[in-house]
């Protein structure tokens, strides 16, 4: 039997962090167990079952396409609908992550208070629920892509590393949202309104270079506007995304990354009394 870790709020947090981040990996099985049953359990008493794992994305694909071909049409079409969904189904992505992370441990009360383990392990969990529900909509995207036209580039070999940054800066954000939700429930309510202001005020509806000069900042400061941006460049202009972009993805998953498993490991003593 593995001997739970659980670290108090103090000055050696850090240097002992590699530790609880080790801890964590010896469980990795436990939190993709965890993700796959949590899929499964969603759709158990639906007809297609783990069929709405696609379903969903491709009926947000052909909703949007209403919207642009026939209701609202604009210019360029098909076009207009794969930039969309370059930036919805990142978001979605980073969204998805938030909302089930902020849970997480709070749905997960039961483990927290009668099993042994990293407490960590339940928003990894929800991470990899929402990595599952992207790679979904990955799929759904790929015939989208080349029917728009913009076939393949070189440029195409930078993306896993922009989406690897991406889900390392949703891991963060999960952890440090779940472990928030445990001292503040208002956190989870009030989560749906933040990510819809984050959705107007990220570069999906348009890019960073159709915002005017004095907004700038306001993207600037975005977080996802490191990720999507080069996102856009790779697969809507087909070109190697900017330095400074993937400079900003790497601080700010790094940052994110830290700034959560710190969070969380010095809050985690504290769970078991507070659920």
């Amino acid at each position: 039997m593995t001997d739970e870790v659980v670290y108090e709020a103090n000055r050696s947090t850090f240097t002992r962090l590699p530790h609880y981040i080790a801890a964590v990996w010896r469980h990795r099985q436990l939190a993709i167990n965890l993700a796959r049953a949590e899929v499964k359990a969603s759709h158990q008493d639906t007809l297609l079952g783990q069929f709405w794992q696609l379903l969903n994305p491709i009926l947000l694909a052909v909703s949007y396409l209403f919207l642009f071909e026939i209701v609202a049409p604009r210019p360029g079409g098909f076009d207009f609908l794969a930039f969309l969904l370059v930036g919805l189904f990142p978001f979605y992505f980073t969204r998805d992550a938030a909302v089930r992370g902020a849970g997480s441990v709070l749905g997960g009360g039961w483990l927290v208070t009668n099993t042994r383990l990293p407490r960590a392990v339940l928003p990894l969990a929800a991470v990899l629920r929402a990595i599952r529900s992207f790679s979904a909509a990955c799929v759904v995207y790929i015939p989208i892509h080349l029917i728009s036209g913009q076939g393949a580039t070189w440029a195409l070999l930078a993306l896993p590393l922009v989406l690897a940054l991406l889900a390392l800066f949703n891991l963060g954000l999960a952890l440090l949202l779940s472990a928030a939700a445990v001292f503040v429930r208002d956190v989870r309510t009030a989560l749906p309104y933040g990510v819809r202001i984050w959705l107007y005020t990220s570069p999906v509806l348009y890019t960073f270079e159709e915002v005017p000069d004095k907004l700038e900042p306001v993207l600037i400061a975005n977080p996802l506007t490191s990720f999507l941006t080069p996102i856009q460049q790779i697969l809507t202009e087909g070109r190697w995304p900017s330095g400074w972009w993937m400079l900003g993805a790497v601080a700010w998953s790094l940052g994110a990354l830290l700034v959560g498993s710190l969070f969380f490991a010095s809050k985690e003593h504290e769970f078991a009394f507070r659920l």
